[in-house]
């Protein structure tokens, strides 16, 4: 599908097929190690629209996951997708949600959108306590 630059190798971005379902599954392996084995010609072709969409799809799953690996389970791909920002309680593996478990402990820089999103987080958090919680109470904020 296509070729990806990360950190210090080549990736190949492809989509396997799934008995059942229109869309497939979208992995990356390093290209100095992928091996043809038993290759039998018989490659899944796809409509330019289709191409689109899986192109589309992994441009989502990069920004979502911060890295190239989208786990192993289609339905939970689809799933971070959504137009709800792949935040869904039963879907809880991206790069975020192991990132704001750091709380004030990591300081995000970039992307400029995760930065913000962690931001909003904490205001929202330091909003929850208000003026008489009980970080106030020991004289915190």
């Amino acid at each position: 599908m296509q070729l990806l630059f990360h950190a210090i190798s080549w990736y190949l971005a492809f989509e396997t097929a799934e008995i059942g379902h229109a869309r497939g599954l979208i992995r990356c392996l390093r290209v100095d190690r992928l091996v043809l084995v038993n290759e039998d010609g018989n490659a899944r072709r796809s409509s330019d629209a289709d191409h689109d969409d899986a192109l589309a799809r992994l441009q989502r799953l990069l920004h979502v996951c911060g890295g190239l690996f989208f786990g192993t389970s289609l339905d939970d791909q689809l799933a971070v997708i959504q137009p709800n920002g792949g935040r869904s309680s039963k879907h809880p593996w991206d790069l975020r949600n192991w990132l704001f478990r750091c709380g004030a402990g990591i300081r995000i820089e970039q992307p400029a959108s995760l930065r913000d999103l962690q931001l909003q987080q904490a205001r929202e958090v330091v909003a929850l306590y208000g003026s008489s919680g009980p970080a106030n109470a020991q004289g915190l904020k």
